[in-house]
Order: C-alpha cells, then sequence, then structure tokens
C-alpha cells in the first residue's frame, strides 16, 4: 500500500508585490508547539485556513482535501511534513508492529497526541477566518478617518468626530493599520490594486502627522509582533509618536 499525496490549489493569491510596494512581509510566522519545526521551504499558501488540517467549507463537497502536508501512512500514524513530525492517538498493535516494539516507535519520533490524528493543527498557519476585500476596504476607512480624528463605535457605525486626545487617536490608527495587515495576511481573494495605493496614501499621511520614535507606541503590540526578526522596520507604523490630527478631509 503507498499513502497518497494530495496537492491543492494554494488558498492564497499571489500577495508578492504588495509586498513589495508596501514594503513588508505579509506571512504570519509559524508558532508551532513543541512538535516539530517547520520547514521554510514549504509553501504556507497551500495551508487551509482555519484551525483545521482540512478546508472546513470544502469537507463535505466532492473536491475535499486536506492541507497537501497532512497524510495518513499505512501504519495507523499522521504525518505533518510541513513540520516534520509523525503523530498517533494512542498507539495501535499495527503501529507498535512496524516499529518492533513502542518503546521503539517513541524512539523514532513518534509523538501520541489527538490533535493532529484529528485533524486539528500543529502549525497553527493561518489560524484567521478567510478575509475578503471588503474586510480590507473596512480597515482602510477605519485608518483613514482616525487620521482625521474620526471614530465609529461599531462595524456598522457612521463615523463621528472624536474628542479622545491625541494618544488615543494614534492608537486608533495604529490598531487599524495593524488589522489591515492581518488581513492581507489572510486574503484568499485578489486585492484590487487600488486598495494597496490607498493603503499608501494613508500612510504616508501617518508619516506626515508623526513623528519617528525607537520605541514602540504601545508596549501591548510587542506579544504580536516579536516573533519578526526587525519588527521596527515590518510594522514601522507602530514606531511613531508626537500624533497631530489632521483637521479636515
Amino acid at each position: 500500500m503507498t499513502t497518497q499525496r494530495i496537492f491543492i490549489k494554494p488558498y492564497r493569491p499571489d500577495l508578492r508585490w504588495i509586498e513589495s510596494l508596501l514594503g513588508e512581509s505579509l506571512q504570519i510566522p509559524a508558532s508551532p508547539p513543541n512538535y516539530g519545526t517547520a520547514n521554510p521551504q514549504y509553501d504556507t499558501s497551500a495551508i487551509p485556513q482555519g484551525p483545521y488540517c482540512y478546508d472546513i467549507a470544502a469537507r463535505d463537497r466532492k473536491e475535499y482535501a486536506p492541507c497537501p502536508y497532512f497524510h495518513y501512512t499505512e501504519h495507523d500514524s499522521v504525518k505533518c511534513d510541513y513540520l516534520g513530525v509523525e503523530a498517533v492517538d494512542g498507539m495501535s498493535q499495527k503501529l507498535i508492529d512496524h516499529f518492533g516494539s513502542r518503546e521503539n516507535a517513541k524512539a523514532a519520533g513518534i509523538i501520541d497526541t489527538y490533535t493532529l490524528p484529528d485533524s486539528i493543527k500543529l502549525c497553527e498557519m493561518h489560524l484567521a477566518d478567510p478575509a475578503a476585500a471588503k474586510d480590507l476596504q473596512h480597515y482602510l476607512d477605519d485608518y483613514e478617518q482616525a487620521i482625521f480624528g474620526k471614530r465609529r463605535d461599531g462595524w456598522d457605525q457612521p463615523f463621528y468626530t472624536s474628542y479622545w486626545d491625541h494618544p488615543s487617536q494614534l492608537r486608533a490608527a495604529l490598531i487599524a493599520r495593524h488589522d489591515i495587515w492581518e488581513t492581507l495576511c489572510g486574503m484568499t481573494e485578489d486585492v484590487p490594486r487600488s486598495l494597496i495605493e490607498r493603503v499608501q496614501r494613508i500612510d504616508a499621511m501617518l508619516r506626515d502627522h508623526t513623528e519617528p520614535s525607537d520605541t514602540l507606541f504601545d508596549e501591548d503590540f510587542y506579544p504580536h509582533i516579536k516573533q519578526f526578526p526587525a519588527p521596527e522596520k515590518q510594522f514601522w507604523y507602530l514606531y511613531r509618536k508626537n500624533f497631530k490630527i489632521r483637521l479636515s478631509n
């Protein structure tokens, strides 16, 4: 019996042109548990969105396919090629016979966990829900209006002039800009060039109305960016100070 490998079309569009224009990576680094080591040579765009090793929206359809790096073996285990791990949910007699003993299986690196055998991601890649252009448009509106000192109380609420102090308004702008980055990282459809050009225009406004800083505007952001080798370059907008609200739009 041979193990069947199913390769699927990447779930994300090619975002390299956006990375070039904005000067930032749109890949969220994997932060797997103490199981295996992520292989940087693998194309992570093919890993499905969500918490499972399959596309939850397609699991009941005829064309259903798991993550291309997830597969079953002929000896009752499951492998993740991306992390280089092999897992079981309790060692079966077939697995023990294959390795010769439980001890040999453990020595071979077999991990005992229900997660991977149950198609629950160990890699933690693309855990966010798939993002769409309409989500990007929403956060762009938030970002731009924050530059003009405006806010809204909910997703579908109108904007109003905010009387919060300037640091609070800057924080609102930075959160919206970070939401834009996370949305782009999760995109599963092509991104209109006009939206990226709008990001560039608002970025220019933010730079015009702030000054660079050597420290994070708010240390609460640190846990979200610490995995990047140069967060001050990747997330330049989080290193700003002395915000001056633009008076008109």
